[in-house]
């Protein structure tokens, strides 16, 4: 009680899960000091966060599979999602269920790759097919030595496999050690300090792989981590600013490109920058499409909901005149046929 007479009027009290029941401890504390005395059980309140669009596009259909359900007349269902679909189960079924671990195959030509572990994609393989991204490949072709170590390629989920297609078509000789972070995409709702630390713990796990240079195929993370971990550590790394923004440089006509990207690439105005610096001249104009990510991630490439995002970001783009645009996400490039017919076949 000495805090109490030194004019303390507040306590807070921390109770580990599994110690007891904090709402009894509650009222054992009030009768015992007479100071009012409220438990609250946190549960998932400290560690869910905002919800992600993912998370609010899966509420949106399960609870629409949900009404559609008991519309029909059933009851004690449960609603989830396996194998990219939406399913229901019994509820006795469904509380029945163990968790099992994911493991995925992606298979391109001779080659098949695995795993995933944690939710995060760990590819080793020599080629892919995958939508072309724009990347710079001066770096590695100027390596003459480590001829037959691989070459690192990380993205904070699937979309660098894009970029990675595009080394194997311009080196397809090299090996690709592939790092897909889809335990924490989307980066582009990440602060720089966070992204910055992600980015030294994947490259930390590629040199265990012995790389012999690293591609940062994230947009998010070259334009925000590059410089940080260059400086950090003994190996080549590159980024896709720059490579794609000289191409926007040598294709535009008019002088005027556009640049759709994550918040935090947009944000960051490094596109921008980068453009000016190699011709002033240039009018760039950038869009955030922060959905764009989960819906590539979770396969609502062909979904009618796809089309009415790109609608809803780039409206204001077709009327920029804008003649070059730059994909500043390499999930992007999974969506460049809806985007084109949306903007217009004539821009690049």
């Amino acid at each position: 009680m000495k805090n109490k007479k030194r004019g303390k009027k507040n306590y807070i009290i921390i109770n580990a899960e599994g110690i007891g029941d904090s709402i009894n401890m509650a009222k054992r504390i009030e009768a015992a000091t007479g100071i009012e005395t409220r438990a609250t059980i946190l549960g998932h309140m400290q560690r869910g966060g905002s919800p992600t669009c993912k998370d609010r596009v899966y509420a949106s259909i399960m609870g629409s599979m949900a009404v559609d359900l008991l519309c029909q007349g059933k009851t004690n269902r449960v609603v989830g999602y396996k194998n990219g679909e939406y399913v229901d189960y019994d509820i006795e079924e469904a509380l029945a269920m163990k968790k099992n671990s994911i493991r995925v195959s992606v298979r391109s030509g001779k080659n098949t790759c695995t795993v995933r572990k944690n939710r995060h994609i760990f590819l080793k393989t020599c080629r892919y097919k995958f939508i072309p991204a724009v990347c710079t490949m001066e770096g590695i072709m100027q390596m003459d030595c480590k001829k037959t170590a691989p070459v690192g390629v990380f993205d904070s989920g699937v979309g660098g496999l894009t970029v990675a297609r595009e080394i194997s078509r311009q080196l397809p000789n090299e090996n690709i050690v592939y790092f897909g972070d889809t335990a924490r995409v989307p980066y582009g709702s990440k602060s720089q300090n966070t992204i910055i630390r992600f980015s030294e713990q994947i490259i930390r796990f590629l040199k265990t792989k012995q790389v012999k240079a690293i591609v940062i195929a994230c947009n998010t993370a070259s334009a925000l981590a590059l410089d940080a971990v260059r400086d950090e550590f003994d190996i080549p790394i590159m980024g896709v600013v720059i490579p794609g923004a000289r191409a926007a440089v040598e294709t535009t006509r008019n002088q005027k490109v556009g640049v759709i990207g994550t918040d935090a690439t947009v944000q960051s105005g490094m596109y921008t920058k980068v453009i000016q610096s190699m011709a002033p001249d240039i009018e760039v104009i950038e869009k955030a499409c922060p959905l764009f990510v989960p819906l590539v991630e979770e396969g609502f490439k062909e979904h009618v909901v796809t089309e009415e995002v790109i609608e809803y970001y780039l409206e204001s783009m077709r009327h920029t005149q804008i003649d070059a645009m730059i994909l500043g996400c390499t999930h992007y490039p999974l969506l460049r046929s809806k985007i084109r017919d949306y903007l217009g076949e004539e821009i690049k």
